[in-house]
């Protein structure tokens, strides 16, 4: 995603790849044990590349907006506050 380029993801409980690969969006889902949809899915990506292009676009957009360090750090210190009512960047 930072890339700028689609991802292919399987579909897995719990693994939270879902969340981070947005389907038909950033790139696609695609069910465990399916090669059929695995191949189909390399190829869209692959002989489209408009397709290929807005994913990829949308991918580093989300990267930037939800994974940069930036954002995660932000996110942590926004949480310890609510927790602990202090600033954790105070003592430093």
């Amino acid at each position: 995603m930072r890339a700028g380029k689609p991802s292919i993801i399987f579909n897995v409980k719990g693994s939270g790849t879902g969340w981070v690969v947005k389907d038909r969006i950033t790139g696609f889902h695609v069910p465990l044990d399916n090669e059929a949809q695995l191949i189909n899915a390399i190829n869209t990506i692959a002989d489209n590349p408009g397709i290929r292009k807005d994913m990829g676009k949308n991918a580093r957009e989300r990267f930037k907006t939800k994974f940069h360090i930036d954002q995660v750090g932000n996110s942590v210190i926004k949480l310890y506050k609510k927790i602990s009512n202090t600033d954790p960047r105070q003592n430093l």
